[in-house]
């Protein structure tokens, strides 16, 4: 395609080849940044709040609940792509209950944490971040 954009207008055609390899690296970069990573998430809402408890989709067509009581950790991370990061007072508690690494591979950095990309996700992280302080203690949601 290079060379016989370089043929039409009047260049030897292989001037821009070398821009190929260049071009490849920016479409790679593009194309990560536009959508999540490959982790195994089906394409449906990654999570629910409801007045009980907080709905997450997961790996394998799961979806754990858990109770607004048995939050110790909410947080979003991330800028151009962010994560939704909760920790569990008691993993049992969940439905089902949620077993030690069990989201291995989304990011997680404790052995009951469960990280939910936000990718695509509307209304946005602002109505989320201001449910969650909602239905949290201040202390709870992003500690810092």
């Amino acid at each position: 395609m290079v060379a016989a954009i370089n043929l039409i207008s009047g260049r030897q055609w292989w001037n821009g080849l070398p821009m190929i390899p260049m071009y490849g690296v920016i479409f790679g970069v593009c194309q990560r940044v536009a959508r999540p990573e490959a982790s195994g998430y089906q394409a449906r809402l990654p999570l629910r709040l409801t007045v009980e408890h907080l709905q997450v989709a997961g790996p394998d067509n799961l979806t754990l609940a858990v109770d607004w009581s048995n939050i110790s950790r909410a947080e979003i991370r991330g800028r151009l792509q962010a994560f939704l990061v909760i920790e569990p007072v008691d993993p049992d508690q969940t439905q089902p209950a949620l077993e030690r690494w069990q989201w291995t591979g989304h990011g997680q950095s404790g052995p009951y944490e469960i990280v939910v990309p936000l990718a695509y996700m509307t209304p946005g992280r602002d109505v989320l971040r201001r449910e969650l302080a909602r239905r949290l203690p201040a202390s709870i949601v992003n500690p810092n």
